[in-house]
């Protein structure tokens, strides 16, 4: 079975199978037999609509659940279109053989089957074949302690052994895409193809469809692709990058088309419009947030404490001090829950790096290694800019370094191992078990603070996708305080930061209190035909209000900021704001989402504002 031309990749594929089969079970991606359906939904969901022809979930508001949209007439996730792609010939294959779903955690275990023998046929040379035809110069000893580091990353490890919700389930499968592409650049780097050049351009471009930072290792699979490929192009240089180039951007242009879709605007994935409770996030991605003028220097050192200074995992405290030396007492939304890096990758891959470009020409590959270190010093440099000022940060965003930081590992092992071997085979043991060691370790005092994974049972599923709310009742003209009753008896659960929301949408009136008038920072309302909005504002109780303090009261219809037009005082201290209707087509028919900004970007944290809303108007009567 394992003999013949094909035995070593077959012997390479019964490995990846177990590895995968370990890597679900050993992570707790699959806890116990039967266990294998994720708790959430939203790529189901979105598997689901794609049967139906459709983008959207649903094109009922009522149907928004927890960072859901309700744009362009619809329901939309924001987590990106290609995992559920990847799902759906699955739920075909369901679905043919009479079952109402298939597993998505075994649809991951194919996935990273898939993965790990492609990096195994990739890292590991056929020991049957000549000196001379093996793709790679290094030893099959080498071969496989690389491959190890990019299977067992410890950040790739820790990401997938908690919660593994649809927030972790898609950066891990950007883990296997990235890496994928690093195996591709790997070996184009060792056999120089213009047309394999090509192909591992165009499938990049897809992958910002599974995560958006995905397309910062397209840019640097183009570009370090370029350089491999130097020497073809160097007669036509211009006209032969037009090709790749051109095949790069197909996967833009099918990104931006859904997002314009979905979304209403091609540079939107979704995380401006999802809709939550977490009020001082909604604030800063819909708004401002004050660390988008952070200093260079104090914004570089948070960037440097968040990658490899974690000490203290916040979970949910989300504007919690001391979670990271270098930590910027400047307000922003902080999450890290689990471990990612620490120092001593630092010294790992600085020093791969450093071989990889400083002594390449005493190499037994010469300059094969710079391109790969140069493919992650591309994408992580743009990742740092991309991430430097964010209004968010948390440890998953970090986990988009993973695939960049496990080049610069790669490149570590593959040219010192090798340069070890030199000195005779008891040095290259001494180095492979440093490394070995160094793995154990990060692996065996990962941290986490949102516990293992969860997944469902089937007769948990369907109930759950069984269920289904009632239609929503018609929005009104206006809210007033007076709503609160009209509210209760809409949905009995209500209450005024709940998700039941008023009139029997989820996050309607969210933020605001319609029995006293008390406010969040950021208020959240679904409207119908605004032609304009006009709000009758007052001060919090026992808050005294200058002039400056009202013109932090800003308004959003979807993707669009509204002027004010009028300020006109009220009895009481009040002002009735009146502000423009949306001019966006689209926005001033059918249900939107307005949101209304309370207070200045320095008090996004705080539990309230310093207003009391007493009625809102989109319409006259």
């Amino acid at each position: 079975m394992f003999t013949g031309k094909n035995g070593w990749a077959r012997l390479l594929g019964v490995e990846a199978l177990l590895y995968a089969l370990a890597f679900v079970v050993g992570t707790g991606v699959i806890s116990g037999w039967g266990e294998w359906y994720s708790t959430s939904l939203h790529y189901r969901r979105q598997t689901d609509a794609f049967f139906h022809g459709q983008l959207a979930l649903s094109d009922r508001p009522v149907d928004v659940e927890h960072d859901l949209t309700w744009s362009n007439d619809g329901v939309h996730q924001v987590w990106g279109l290609a995992v559920p792609a990847w799902r759906f010939p699955f739920e075909v294959l369901a679905r043919f053989c009479g079952q109402q779903a298939f597993p998505d955690r075994i649809a991951f275990a194919v996935a990273l089957a898939l993965w790990a023998w492609f990096v195994l046929r990739t890292l590991l040379p056929d020991p049957s074949e000549e000196e001379s035809d093996k793709p790679v110069p290094w030893s099959l000893g080498t071969g496989a302690l690389a491959a190890l580091l990019v299977l067992a990353n410890p950040c790739f490890v820790s990401l997938c052994s908690v919660r593994f919700a649809v927030y972790e389930e898609a950066v891990a499968y950007e883990y296997l895409f990235g890496t994928a592409l690093l195996m591709g650049l790997i070996r184009l780097a060792f056999r120089p193809s213009y047309k394999s050049w090509c192909w591992l351009v165009f499938l990049g471009g897809f992958g910002p469809l599974i995560r958006p930072p995905l397309l910062f290792y397209g840019v640097a699979t183009l570009g370090m692709g370029a350089w491999i490929c130097r020497k073809e192009l160097a007669n036509r240089r211009w006209s032969r990058m037009a090709l790749p180039t051109g095949l790069w951007c197909v996967g833009g242009a099918v990104l931006y088309w859904t997002n314009l879709v979905r979304f209403g605007s091609g540079f939107e994935f979704g995380h401006s419009l999802n809709l939550q409770t977490l009020f001082g996030s909604m604030y800063a991605t819909r708004f401002d947030h004050p660390f988008q003028d952070e200093p260079l220097v104090s914004a570089s050192r948070e960037m440097a404490g968040a990658l490899f200074g974690v000490d203290n995992p916040n979970g949910g405290g989300f504007y919690a001090t001391g979670i990271f030396w270098g930590q910027s007492p400047t307000v922003r939304w902080r999450e890290f829950y689990f471990s990612t890096y620490d120092l001593s990758w630092i010294a790992l891959w600085a020093v791969g790096c450093g071989a990889a470009f400083w002594r390449r020409k005493d190499l037994r590959a010469p300059a094969s290694m710079a391109p790969l270190a140069g493919w992650g010093l591309v994408a992580s440099s743009i990742l740092v800019a991309f991430y430097l000022r964010n209004s968010v940060t948390s440890s998953r965003y970090m986990a988009d370094f993973a695939p960049a930081f496990t080049a610069f590992l790669v490149c570590a092992v593959l040219v010192l191992l090798e340069r070890l071997q030199d000195f005779g085979r008891w040095a290259w043991r001494v180095g492979a078990m440093a490394v070995l060691a160094w793995l154990c370790w990060q692996i065996a005092t990962y941290r986490h603070s949102y516990g293992p994974p969860i997944a469902l049972p089937a007769e948990s599923l369907h109930k759950r996708l069984q269920s289904r709310r009632s239609d929503s009742a018609p929005l009104p003209l206006e809210y007033r305080l007076s709503d609160a009753d009209e509210a209760a008896t809409k949905d009995p659960a209500w209450t005024p930061d709940a998700q039941g929301g008023l009139f029997g949408l989820r996050y309607n009136g969210v933020g605001w209190n319609p029995r006293t008038g008390d406010t969040r920072t950021l208020l959240l309302f679904f409207v119908e035909d605004a032609r304009f909005v006009e709000l009758d504002v007052f001060p919090a109780t026992r808050r005294t209000l200058i002039d400056d303090d009202w013109r932090w009261i800003r308004v959003k219809v979807g993707l669009e900021k509204l002027p004010l037009e009028t300020s006109t005082p009220l009895a009481g201290g009040g002002r009735r704001l009146r502000f423009r209707g949306p001019v966006t087509r689209g926005y001033d028919r059918g249900i939107e989402v307005l949101y209304i900004a309370l207070g200045p970007p320095a008090g996004l944290r705080d539990p309230a504002s310093p207003f009391r809303l007493h009625a809102l108007r989109w319409r006259t009567p």
